[in-house]
């Protein structure tokens, strides 16, 4: 624990807490692309946007535990993430499970023209898509750090994920 945050194992197993002397964070813009994010005690949002409906509250629960894997922050209680001092931003572009690849790429075009460091996504799909891929490149050739969830049946990576200017990310076990 640090100050009565709990350390979860996730956050552990990146060994985040041993660079938080060096960086925790700080001055990182995170763009979270799922169903929005929730408040919550432990985040703090710093602004966002809603492709999908009126506002980026998450009605799903998904984006919102992203969001805190990322960036729950140091309150002496609950859970801590990677980057407990990053700025999340909400991006909903799903209000639940489903989505829109045109939807993605309306989230992505978002993150670039407000300037984010880093972009999550937590989702994936088997089709392949050269317009998607095209702004995700757009984004990393701005220096924004792209982030993928490889997909959850252990099968092929997914996209994504599997698009080379994309870091994937999966479970190990």
């Amino acid at each position: 624990t640090t100050q009565g945050d709990t350390i979860p194992y996730g956050v552990n197993a990146t060994l985040a807490p041993t660079v938080w002397n060096v960086t925790n964070g700080t001055g990182v813009k995170v763009a979270i692309l799922d169903t929005g994010i929730a408040p919550h005690s432990d985040l703090a949002i710093a602004g966002g946007t809603s492709i999908v409906s009126g506002n980026y509250t998450d009605t799903d629960g998904h984006g919102t535990a992203v969001a805190g894997v990322v960036a729950a922050i140091a309150n002496g209680q609950g859970l801590i993430g990677v980057a407990p001092a990053a700025s999340v931003y909400a991006v909903k572009i799903m209000n639940d499970s489903t989505g829109s690849i045109s939807d993605a790429i309306a989230g992505v075009q978002w993150a670039i023209d407000n300037n984010m460091s880093i972009i999550v996504m937590s989702f994936g799909t088997t089709t392949e898509s050269e317009i998607f891929k095209d702004v995700l490149q757009t984004a990393y050739n701005d220096g924004i750090l792209l982030v993928a969830a490889s997909g959850n049946d252990g099968g092929l990576v997914e996209y994504p994920a599997a698009y080379a200017t994309v870091v994937s990310v999966g479970a190990v076990d």
